[in-house]
């Protein structure tokens, strides 16, 4: 009887853990750090992450899209350069802590760069003007989604000062297709 009893209290322990943490998943309890290998899919897709020279958004797509969004931080947003380098075309800096992109986009892989002073960015981040399902967005070299649309990742790296990068491929704009 006491081993039925204390299955059972495990098992309401484990619930309740799972009831519990599902908010801060959802909340942005999520390893943003290191950067993921970048492929071109058969659906449009979207990467962040975060490391020692910044936050990195990326895009790929099969095909010509759209690719949208805005991102906030509760410091001060800088350093923002395209993923090949230079100021990228569609982005703005609506505040200190606010950009907003759009952007078409060829087939491939595009994206920007960024620092914060701040330990949090909330993304929310379309295509078309659509926010992508979880699914199709990853977060971090583990590539764990977001489950929500819209989402907040935390991060306090001490960020290198760097310039933006010269305007050539570099290892994570090499594209890489399903196979």
């Amino acid at each position: 009887m006491n081993l039925v009893h204390g299955r059972r209290t495990v098992l309401v322990l484990l619930a309740g853990l799972l009831v519990a943490a599902g908010p801060a998943f959802g909340q942005g309890i999520i390893n943003p750090f290191g950067q993921p290998q970048v492929v071109i899919g058969s659906q449009p897709t979207y990467y962040v992450w975060v490391d020692q020279t910044g936050w990195h958004v990326r895009w790929s797509t099969p095909f010509p899209q759209a690719f949208s969004g805005f991102l906030t931080s509760n410091g001060l947003i800088s350093g923002v350069c395209g993923a090949g380098g230079g100021w990228p075309s569609g982005l703005s800096l609506t505040g200190a802590q606010r950009a907003v992109f759009s952007t078409p986009a060829r087939s491939g892989i595009g994206g920007f760069d960024f620092r914060t002073s701040g330990s949090t960015v909330t993304f929310n981040l379309n295509v078309h003007g659509v926010q992508l399902p979880g699914w199709l967005v990853f977060i971090g070299r583990s590539l764990v989604g977001p489950s929500f649309r819209s989402f907040t990742l935390s991060a306090t790296p001490s960020f290198l000062q760097q310039p933006c990068r010269e305007p050539h491929l570099s290892d994570v704009d090499r594209p890489v297709t399903d196979r």
